[in-house]
């Protein structure tokens, strides 16, 4: 069985941010290794850099020592940079997919399916695809356009986060579901011995109510037994018949 084709797969990211730095400086002394591109381009582990490494070769950027090439250097120079996309694309690229998908307005469902027609998988056929794509744009794209995208990048995580945080803060202060009204039975009145509309007799909610009755001195017995009456007309006792 031939073995599978693989294609290059370099993250948007990456490609603007390293051909920038090319743009300051070519790498010399020991070229572009794994401290480089993990430095450069913030990544975390020695092996994320290896796998950008081997695209690079593959496309003709750096020679078999992880040195820029004569193409890198064109590829640098914005007036010479489509002519070296052009020839990464040939190199790389079997002519069929060349001529089927080319030009500024490329099916990337249909592109995406081609890929994945050479054997690769779902996720490794996109990536292929995005840097088809990206090989395919004849104008490089400026520092100053850069640095605008990462800010707006930058911005819209903030904004998300805001949002996300007033969602939650709103969340918190909204107010319980409505509790529905509970009746309780009063001696002397329409609903005497209704059980209450969230319970049964057998379950029902009892009431408790303190009073603080504060009484002068001089008062007498028959003022305090007015008070005492007072209380038992206006606050009578619940009552339950057998």
């Amino acid at each position: 069985m031939a073995d599978k084709q693989t294609f290059p797969r370099i993250p948007s990211s990456n490609w603007w941010t390293l051909r920038e730095q090319f743009r300051k400086t070519l790498p010399t002394g020991s070229g572009v290794t794994t401290s480089y591109l993990k430095s450069l381009l913030g990544l975390t582990s020695d092996q994320a850099a290896r796998n950008l490494i081997s695209p690079l070769r593959q496309l003709g950027l750096l020679d078999e020592n992880s040195m820029p090439t004569a193409l890198a250097n064109d590829w640098r120079t914005d007036g010479k940079y489509p002519e070296a996309t052009r020839q990464m694309l040939e190199k790389v690229y079997p002519s069929e997919l060349r001529e089927l998908f080319s030009g500024p307005d490329i099916d990337r469902q249909r592109l995406e399916a081609w890929f994945m027609g050479t054997g690769l998988g779902q996720k490794t056929a996109k990536d292929s695809a995005s840097m088809f794509l990206l090989l395919n744009e004849t104008a490089p794209r400026s520092g100053e356009e850069l640095k605008k995208n990462t800010n707006r990048k930058k911005d819209g995580q903030v904004t998300a986060k805001k949002r996300r945080t007033a969602n939650t803060i709103v969340a918190s202060k909204a107010p319980a579901e409505a509790t529905p009204p509970i009746q309780v039975p009063i001696a002397g009145s329409d609903n005497s011995l209704r059980p209450s509309t969230n319970d049964s007799w057998g379950k029902q909610l009892s009431l408790h109510i303190d009073l603080q009755i504060h009484i002068a001195p001089e008062a007498t017995a028959e003022q305090i037994d007015h008070i005492f009456a007072s209380i038992a007309k206006y606050i009578p006792l619940p009552t339950r018949e057998e």
